[in-house]
């Protein structure tokens, strides 16, 4: 079995917490030495959140960052709870229930985003 590892853009409805945990479960189950986090985190980016990394280590002189410092900018960086839910709530109101007959797919499509508020 192939575990494919998450990736990051920065955008608004980006969870970053989730993401770090998501990455730090990814790396324990390749078994991934600590000291070697950051040096796979970095290219799990994508976007603008590629480009932060990158900004990261060159103010950092070239140098790899500790996976608690890397974590400790990302969420500086990206954590935008009131953004986030601001715009999962608008999410949420466009979910049309359009009768009993479309049920399962009202409920799945409600579920998928009150889940990530």
């Amino acid at each position: 079995m192939s575990i494919k590892a998450p990736t990051f853009s920065g955008t608004d409805l980006e969870d970053v917490t989730v993401w770090i945990w998501r990455t730090e479960v990814y790396l324990q189950n390749i078994r991934t030495p600590l000291e070697d986090y950051f040096a796979i985190a970095m290219f799990q980016g994508d976007g603008e959140a590629s480009t932060f990394v990158y900004d990261l280590v060159r103010t950092n002189n070239g140098q790899m960052l500790s996976w608690d410092a890397f974590k400790a900018s990302m969420r500086q960086r990206y954590e935008k709870p009131y953004i986030r839910s601001d715009l999962l709530r608008q999410r949420l109101d466009q979910v049309k229930f359009e009768g009993p007959s479309q049920m399962i797919e009202y409920c799945t499509a409600f579920r998928t985003v009150e889940q990530q508020l």
